[in-house]
């Protein structure tokens, strides 16, 4: 559990120079389960569930533009450009759109990629200097999460594990240790459920989280204090830090929402680590903050989004998470979430 100033994308960015020559891995349609798609895709994706269907939600073609990118090139409108830039001194992320709602991402290192949501087809091309891997780093985060999006799913930039029949988020800033906390969660026996991007749907006044991939994305250091002192982890790419952390137990179709636990600030406190309860505007307030994607969105969806977030201030447990600077207090914590899902599930059948 890190600080880190630089995001995902950023790191990766900042990797290029040292990435392997490999730039394409082979091609051949495989189908994939996350996210709740059923995905087809022109290359192999490491990592991901396999699946079986003639009816894919999402077509991924690898290596090619979609056939009218030339011509909605003069019709594109910028809606969003990250204020980060890369090597190249492009910024790091800009979203293009054009007026029938297809959209066109550029990120800094010259990967592109063309999102359809009427359609479910996503298309990406890539220079020779960044490798395969890397680009399925961008699809898996980003990518799919725009893809969300623009589809109506609210997302929360979270991980989750489940406890007992129910899914429990952890949120926060950047390194604040919500992919740790998930990977200690999983060795502790609950499964996994997402890590970084986590989907909610309203079933009828329900709130269902679904899956999204069998791993989560760890530091060295968090994997050593998961496995072990000696542990070493296979990279998440060839010459990226981060390490794929794969659990024995993975949770693969929706759950019910059991709670949040917002991350606070680390401290070396004596009554740490704790679990404090918030007020309904801060409930509500933790909801906006880790909303993922919504500054790409339109006014209109973005109330919708704030009208959902309204609803499950009240119907879902939300508490803020207080965490121990301390490495050797994390079993100490994984427990203190225990406790307290299971004492907000008991409270929930006594309403």
């Amino acid at each position: 559990m890190r600080s880190r100033e630089l995001s995902v994308e950023d790191q990766i960015l900042m990797a290029v120079p040292s990435w392997a020559t490999t730039s394409h891995a082979s091609p051949g349609n495989s189908c994939y389960a996350f996210f709740g798609f059923l995905v087809v895709s022109s290359h192999p994706i490491l990592g991901l569930l396999p699946a079986k269907t003639d009816h894919p939600d999402i077509s991924v073609t690898f290596g090619r533009v979609p056939s009218r990118a030339k011509r909605d090139r003069a019709l594109e409108e910028e809606v969003f450009s990250s204020s980060t830039l890369a090597p190249s001194g492009q910024p790091t992320f800009r979203l293009f759109k054009n007026c029938d709602g297809m959209a066109h991402v550029l990120y800094g290192d010259g990967v592109e990629f063309w999102i359809d949501p009427s359609s479910g087809h996503i298309w990406s091309i890539w220079p020779e200097s960044v490798t395969f891997g890397s680009v399925t780093l961008y699809l898996l985060g980003p990518i799919f999460g725009l893809m969300l999006r623009f589809r109506g799913v609210v997302c929360l930039h979270a991980s989750s594990v489940v406890i007992d029949d129910r899914a429990f988020l952890f949120t926060g800033d950047a390194g604040a240790g919500k992919s740790t906390t998930a990977a200690a969660m999983s060795q502790r026996g609950h499964a996994l459920l997402a890590d970084d991007i986590v989907a909610i749907t309203d079933r009828d006044g329900k709130f269902l989280a679904t899956p999204a991939y069998p791993y989560i994305s760890l530091w060295p250091e968090s994997t050593k204090m998961i496995c072990g002192p000696g542990a070493k982890l296979p990279a998440l790419i060839n010459g990226f830090e981060k390490q794929r952390f794969s659990p024995a137990n993975f949770q693969n179709s929706p759950v019910p929402l059991g709670g949040i636990f917002a991350f606070g600030e680390r401290s070396a406190g004596e009554d740490l680590p704790r679990i404090d309860e918030l007020t309904p505007r801060e409930q509500l307030m933790t909801l906006v903050a880790n909303s993922y994607g919504s500054h790409v969105l339109p006014d209109s969806s973005r109330a919708e989004e704030f009208q959902l977030f309204g609803r499950m201030v009240g119907a879902v447990p939300i508490r803020r998470l207080l965490p121990h600077s301390d490495p050797a207090l994390l079993n100490r914590l994984c427990e203190l979430i225990e406790q307290e899902s299971r004492s907000s599930q008991s409270r929930a059948f006594a309403a």
